[in-house]
């Protein structure tokens, strides 16, 4: 499946993509070594390549943090990928990584202030999240514009939630 990852066909990409993430969301140890083979797809120019590599990287993330933490900033430049669902797998192996590390997700402080402006309420909520959890310094007046504006009920309190964190 790594070789097939690796090969020209996007097709074949995705689907051994999708066939590694079905494995490592059941034994995720078995695809720790692959990290470093998955980096470059997330500048594919296919959004499904681009999709199912950081999606992935959030399932590894999930059990091993420490590995995909190193990453931050090629994960953290999928935030403003023009598929919704890679923004949104970005963002969630951002928070499950950042855990580890919360110096590189406050590294990605302008990215995160952009993103809280993204079309999808659920990459704002996880982006408020990130915030919270990480102590960005992001301005407090733009989450309150988000806790007093933003149409999604999640995330104007995920907004909330973050300014707690931050005061």
């Amino acid at each position: 499946l790594i070789g097939a990852m690796q090969r020209e066909d996007e097709t074949i990409q995705t689907n051994a993509l999708a066939a590694l993430g079905k494995i490592a969301s059941n034994y995720p140890d078995a695809a720790e070594s692959i990290v470093d083979e998955l980096i470059p797809l997330l500048e594919s120019g296919t959004k499904r390549v681009r999709n199912n590599a950081v999606g992935l990287l959030a399932d590894l993330a999930q059990e091993h943090p420490d590995v995909v933490i190193e990453y931050a900033d090629q994960i953290a430049a999928r935030l403003d990928d023009t598929n919704i669902q890679a923004r949104v797998n970005a963002s969630i192996a951002l928070q499950r990584a950042g855990k580890v590390d919360p110096a590189a997700i406050r590294a990605q402080q302008e990215k995160l202030e952009v993103t809280l402006q993204d079309p999808s309420p659920e990459v704002r909520a996880n982006v408020c999240t990130l915030i919270g959890n990480a102590s960005v310094s992001v301005p407090v007046e733009e989450l309150e514009d988000v806790k007093e504006n933003d149409l999604d009920e999640t995330v104007r309190e995920q907004a909330a939630w973050a300014i707690s964190q931050l005061r």
